[in-house]
């Protein structure tokens, strides 16, 4: 595995305690993440069973570079 590799594992390893952790705390109900394809492979096995309930849609999708208005569009058509 490259350093670039383990470095995005690691990183995706924290998002998906700091979601467990939202979930917890806050008491989220619906969660929608939305993460490049082999990204929201790796937060899906890295959240936990309690998080996972709560995932009402996966966008498989870097959406990284777009204006929040394109994103609120984007959910808007997905139903979100």
């Amino acid at each position: 595995m490259s350093p670039h590799e383990e470095a995005e594992q690691h990183f995706l390893k924290h998002v998906a305690a700091q979601l467990d952790r939202a979930v917890s705390i806050h008491g989220i109900e619906r969660l929608v993440i939305c993460a490049p394809p082999h990204a929201l492979g790796l937060l899906r096995d890295s959240v936990s069973s309690a998080t996972r309930k709560r995932v009402v849609r996966e966008l498989a999708k870097d959406i990284l570079r777009e204006r929040v208005s394109e994103i609120d569009e984007r959910l808007k058509e997905q139903g979100v």
